[in-house]
C-alpha cells in the first residue's frame, strides 16, 4: 500500500517531495488546484488516496479541515487499521476525540506537529513532537524520519500537540523579546548589525534571533 498525504501546502508541499525523494510510494491531495500542480506527478483525488493507500498524512491550517478529510476518507472506505499522522498544528481537545474516534473504528492516530519551518521542510530536517501509542508511533517513525533529523516522544495522542502548544508559547514570547529589544537598541543609537552581531554570540542567541530577526 501507498502513503497520503493531504495538505500540499508551504510545509505539506515539500514534506511530501522529502518522501518522495526517500523511496516512498506517496499519493497527494490539495483541495488548491496550484498546490496540485506542483505535485503533478502524484496527484490524485481523495477518493484514489482512499483506496490505494494506507497511512496518511495531514497537514492542514485547522482542525475543521482535519476532521473533515478524515471523515471523508472514512467515508471513501480505507484499508482495515490505517494510520493518521497529523502534522498540522491544532488544538489538544480536537486532537484527543479524532484518536478515539479513529481508534474505535480500529485505525491507528500519531499527532506529530512539526519544528523548523519551511526552510527544514525543503531540507527534510524537521523536528517532530510526537504522540500516540507505542504501536502507532513505531509504525509511523520510519516515515518521519524520511522528512526530519529529530523526534520527541511525549506520551499519548495529544501530547504532541501540547508539546507543540508549549513550544510556540516560547518562541513568540522570544519573538517578542527580539523585537522589542531591536526596537530600544535602535532608539537608543546602537549599530543594529553589529549589535545582532553580539546577541548571536552571546546569552540572546536563539533560532528566532537567527531566523526571524527584523534587523539584518
Amino acid at each position: 500500500m501507498r502513503t497520503g498525504f493531504i495538505g500540499l501546502g508551504t510545509m505539506g508541499l515539500p514534506m511530501a517531495q522529502c518522501l518522495v525523494k526517500g523511496g516512498v510510494e506517496v499519493l497527494g491531495w490539495d483541495i488548491n488546484p496550484q498546490s496540485m500542480r506542483a505535485f503533478e506527478t502524484y496527484g490524485r483525488s481523495l477518493q484514489t488516496l482512499a483506496a490505494e493507500c494506507d497511512v496518511f498524512f495531514t497537514m492542514l491550517p485547522e482542525e475543521t479541515h482535519v476532521a473533515m478529510v478524515q471523515r471523508q476518507l472514512l467515508d471513501a472506505g480505507i484499508p482495515e487499521a490505517s494510520l493518521f499522522i497529523d502534522c498540522s498544528t491544532i488544538d489538544v481537545e480536537s486532537t484527543k476525540e479524532l484518536a478515539d474516534n479513529l481508534a474505535s473504528m480500529g485505525h491507528g492516530f500519531v499527532d506529530a506537529p512539526v519544528s523548523g519551518g519551511s526552510e527544514a521542510a525543503v531540507k527534510g530536517a524537521l523536528g517532530f513532537m510526537v504522540g500516540g501509542s507505542n504501536i502507532n508511533i513505531e509504525r509511523a517513525k520510519p516515515l518521519l524520519m524520511v522528512m526530519g533529523e529529530r523526534q520527541t516522544e511525549f506520551g499519548a495522542a495529544g501530547s504532541g500537540q501540547t508539546a507543540k502548544a508549549c513550544h510556540n508559547m516560547i518562541c513568540g514570547i522570544t519573538a517578542l523579546a527580539v523585537c522589542e529589544g531591536f526596537a530600544l537598541a535602535d532608539a537608543l543609537g546602537l549599530d543594529l548589525e553589529r549589535f545582532f552581531q553580539l546577541c548571536s554570540n552571546a546569552a540572546a542567541q536563539s533560532w528566532v534571533l537567527q531566523n526571524r530577526c527584523p534587523v539584518p
